[in-house]
Order: structure tokens, then C-alpha cells, then sequence
């Protein structure tokens, strides 16, 4: 949006009905869809006369396009910040009433904060509509605002909802098209994260692969992996980037996430496997969400966490993002899967780590009981015994690797020793 674009008492009449219109089939023939979002919020400035404009969209990108782009009554003067943005009570009414006409804010005694901030900064009236898809459900919402009481009528709320309708007519395809392509993109990631995993040979190289090809698929600022190990050690942790937490970080981390409260993440991801929180700031029931908000400066979360209670490790997977936001069905189902892929790997080395010790173990004995089978002959068939007891040393230092070995006889009551034996 340009800092030239006029609104107010300047705009008005500059786009009639059917310029607006036209003004938006033109854009959108660019199949730019921010572009196009951009510039809806412009037509509305024009359009009505308006003070300030606002066109949001729910989609995976920028959401938000407002105009004037600067200025007292821009976003970033009236909404410094995404929570000052966020607003519940406005939602509500969105989802609700579906369009609004309000000839002045200053009567009404009760303003929620979206209300609040831009009465504060001068705007008297608004309306606004939703933005709907071809099922009906909400795609987002179109709002116009004046710093004059009583500027908009009945019709310009009617011929606002006629607008919100066409624009949301051409941006659906296009987030539709956007979500598909962020779909594809996420199953090469996976495609791609499941082979290096597989090429994994120990259990430190899985859980650094998998945090960086789960940080790199989903957009993440950073991912953290945590698997319980052997009864009574710590859990190992890992993050992407590796060096995101320091020491002190990394043991403020294990002691949240040994807190009993912990258990609620495992219960969350149980119906869908993962489970997502928008904005930790709003929400943060665990030490460990709470930790993830003040001591790493993280918004949104979007978390896989298996219980050994279910059957198999215990595991968490958690991607971050510094701002707050909604985390996307595609992203939520892939965490889940690397989750459950992960656990699997990881039991897969450590059953093969647990087989070769076995192994060893039963070969050591085996040469052990093959080494005291040839003592014993060598004891037998020995002509003295202290010819019999150097071939013991000398089998004795080659089965133990040493660099001596002695054979001797301690009497403890007249404090001797005597050497049979010996191989160096």
C-alpha cells in the first residue's frame, strides 16, 4: 500500500460503485494475492471516504493489509504489536452478527480493546462485514472507518458486503492454491527428513537430523526434541538450530519439563497426534509452554508429545515460532508423524544397540569358557606344575590383553609369597 493513497473527505468520490469494482478485477487479474489484498484495503479508503481500512484474511502468510500504510492511523501506530491486535470479543461478534454498522464509538460505554484503539486514535464510526468461502465458512473480515460520527449509511454497509463478497470470490483460489503448495512443499520435506534419518547410526544423529528437518519444514524459528531415556538418567534434549540454548537454558528446560504438569501435553496430543497453541502468551498451561514464552522469547507452539504410558518411548517434538500465529492442518499432521517415525527409529537403534551387546557379551563367555577348558588341559597334561602355570599365565595375559601376568601362592599366616608362574 502507498502513502499516497487518499482517504477521508479527500477520498471521497474518487472510485464510484463500478470503478471500485473494476479497480479490483484489475488487480486481481495479476493473481498476486497479497497484491490483491493490499490493494482491496485501498479501494475501501477510496471508495467510502474513508479514514482508515482494513482487509484480513485467515491464511498461512501476512493476514493483514491495512490502509493508510502509515501515518497516526496506520497498523502500526494503532496496533504496535500482534497481542494489541489480537481481540476475541471482535472475533466473536465477526463470527456472530457477520456485519456491523456503528455511527459512534463514543457511545458505547463498554468498548472492547480493537474498539478502544482506534477510538483512541480518533476514528467515531466504523462497519465492517465477513469475508466468507464458497461453504460459508469465515474466511476473514473487511472493515472501514471514519474519524466522523455517523459517516457510513445503511447502503454503504450493503454495497460493503457486495465488496467483501467479490474479493473474497477472487482470493479463495488463491489461498486454496497457497495451502496446496505448502502442502507439497511440507511432503518433500518429510520425504527428504525420513531419508536422512534412516541413514542415521546412532541415536544423537537421528534426534539432530530429525530437529533440523522438522525446523526447516514447518517454518519454525526453533524445534526441540526431548526422549526419555534408561530409568533414573535425564532425557536427552536437542534443538535446531544446536546452539539455540545455552547451559543454564538447557537445565531450566529439564526442570520444567519434569514438573508432573507436564503429563497435559501427552493427553493434548492424543486425539490428532499433535496439538497447537496459537499464542503463548494467552495460553501456557504447563513450566515447560511457560519456560518455551519467557525464558526463550517463543509466541506459537506446535507440539507432538508420546507418553510411555501408551506403550513405547517417551518423546516430545516441538517447533516454535517467535511470533504468535496458527499453525496449519498440513504442519500439525507432519509433526505427528515425524513424532511416532521418530520413536520407531529410536527403538530401532536401541535394539540393535542392546543386540550387539548381548553379542558381545555371549562371546566373551564363550571365550571364557573355552580359555578355562584349555587351562585345565594345559594343567593335565603339564609335566611340573610350574611349567603348568606359565602356559597359564601366558593364556591368561593373551585373553585379558595385559602386559603381566603372575601366578602365585600367599601364605597370609607366614606373610610369603611364592611364584609359580609368570608371562610379560
Amino acid at each position: 500500500m502507498g502513502d499516497g493513497v487518499p482517504g477521508g473527505r479527500q477520498a471521497a468520490g474518487v472510485l464510484d460503485t463500478e470503478a471500485a469494482r473494476a479497480a479490483l478485477v484489475e488487480v486481481s487479474a495479476s493473481r498476486d494475492l497479497e497484491a490483491t489484498l493490499a490493494r482491496s484495503a485501498e479501494i475501501l479508503l477510496q471508495r467510502f471516504g474513508a479514514d482508515m481500512a482494513i482487509t484480513y484474511v485467515s491464511r498461512s502468510g501476512r493476514r493483514m493489509f491495512w490502509a493508510p500504510a502509515t501515518g497516526p492511523l496506520s497498523a502500526d501506530s494503532i496496533f504496535p504489536s500482534p497481542q494489541t491486535f489480537r481481540d476475541f470479543a471482535f472475533a466473536e461478534r465477526v463470527n456472530a452478527k457477520g456485519s456491523s454498522l456503528v455511527p459512534d464509538l463514543g457511545q458505547i460505554e463498554a468498548r472492547d480493546k480493537s474498539r478502544e484503539a482506534v477510538y483512541a486514535r480518533g476514528i467515531r464510526s466504523t462497519m465492517w462485514t465477513q469475508l466468507k468461502d464458497e461453504r460459508g465458512a469465515d474466511l476473514g473480515f473487511v472493515l472501514a472507518g471514519s474519524l466522523a460520527a455517523s459517516a457510513f449509511s445503511p447502503h454503504d454497509l450493503l454495497e460493503l458486503e457486495a465488496f467483501a463478497a467479490e474479493l473474497a470470490l477472487f482470493a479463495r483460489p488463491s489461498i486454496l492454491l497457497e495451502e496446496r503448495e505448502a502442502e507439497r512443499g511440507i511432503l518433500e520435506e518429510e520425504a527428504n527428513l525420513l531419508a536422512v534419518m534412516a541413514e542415521a547410526e546412532t541415536e544423537e544423529e537421528l534426534m539432530a537430523r530429525a530437529a533440523d528437518g522438522v525446523r526447516r519444514a514447518v517454518g519454525a524459528d526453533l524445534a526441540i526434541l526431548m526422549v526419555e531415556d534408561r530409568p533414573n538418567r535425564e532425557p536427552a534434549m536437542r534443538c535446531s538450530p544446536p546452539e539455540a540454548l545455552d547451559a543454564a537454558q538447557w537445565k531450566a528446560a529439564q526442570a520444567a519439563r519434569s514438573s508432573s504438569e507436564t503429563a497435559s501435553m501427552s493427553e493434548r496430543s492424543r486425539e490428532f497426534g499433535a496439538f497447537t497453541v496459537r499464542d503463548l502468551a494467552e495460553e501456557a498451561r504447563t513450566p515447560i509452554e511457560r519456560f518455551m514464552r519467557e525464558n526463550l522469547r517463543m509466541r506459537s507452539l506446535l507440539a507432538a508429545n508420546r507418553s510411555h504410558n501408551w506403550g513405547g518411548l517417551g518423546l516430545g517434538v516441538a517447533a516454535l515460532r517467535e511470533g504468535p500465529g496458527s499453525w496449519t492442518e498440513s504442519e500439525r499432521t507432519f509433526v505427528a508423524r515425524t513424532a511416532r517415525v521418530l520413536e520407531i527409529s529410536i527403538e530401532r537403534l536401541r535394539r540393535g544397540v542392546i543386540a550387539v551387546d548381548h553379542a558381545v557379551k555371549l562371546e566373551r563367555q564363550a571365550d571364557l569358557v573355552a580359555t578355562g577348558a584349555e587351562l585345565v588341559e594345559a594343567l593335565s597334561a603339564a609335566g611340573n606344575l610350574e611349567q603348568a602355570c606359565d602356559v597359564i599365565s601366558a593364556r591368561l595375559r593373551e585373553f585379558f590383553r595385559a602386559d603381566h601376568v603372575a601366578l602365585c601362592i600367599v601364605d597370609l599366616r607366614l606373610r610369603t609369597r611364592t611364584v609359580l608362574g609368570c608371562s610379560s
